[in-house]
């Protein structure tokens, strides 16, 4: 199969799972906490039409978040902190024995919470795997950048050994 069929062929999967939503919806926001709670219904939906089909798309080409030129001098310096064990995440989740499905769900709940409580780095937990290619280890990345997280997402790095190292990374949220 050529590179171009395998693409259309993702494409037509991916096509499959998106619904629009509802313009009405949209329209009778009226605060920043009604979008939370719209943005938390809609992960729980793509959570389950991910359960619901079994056959899950991933995604080929695995890319990082944001990169760090685009970041303040005092999210660099929360990084490079961070980098040196220095500082410690405000708050945490652990993956471990969690399906895919479980724990995306998780994951957006948990990173959606944590921007409304004005948390700005949090570190998320998937462990290693075998061989280091655990399915949430290699997840997480893609999730981040899906569209309903990646607005709350300013980068992700991998964390320092004290927080769990090549399984861990540390999630820096945007600011509200």
């Amino acid at each position: 199969m050529s590179k171009k069929t395998q693409d259309h062929h993702l494409w037509d999967n991916v096509k499959k799972t998106i619904s629009p939503i509802n313009s009405k919806k949209l329209s009778s926001l009226r605060d920043e906490e009604s979008f939370e709670i719209l943005m938390k219904k809609e992960c729980d939906n793509m959570a389950s039409q991910e359960a619901a089909s079994h056959q899950v798309v991933d995604v080929v080409e695995k890319k990082p978040i944001r990169s760090k030129e685009d970041i303040s001098s005092r999210d660099a310096q929360l990084l490079s902190d961070l980098a040196k064990g220095r500082v410690s995440p405000a708050a945490r989740l652990d993956l471990h024995g969690l399906t895919k499905d479980e724990a995306y769900k998780i994951l957006c709940d948990f990173i959606i919470t944590q921007r409304g409580v004005r948390r700005k780095c949090v570190l998320v937990i998937t462990g290693k795997g075998r061989d280091g290619q655990g399915v949430l280890r290699q997840k997480l990345p893609i999730w981040l950048d899906s569209n309903i997280l990646s607005p709350h997402i300013l980068l992700s790095t991998v964390a320092h050994a004290k927080h769990g190292g090549g399984g861990a990374f540390y999630v820096i949220l945007r600011k509200h």
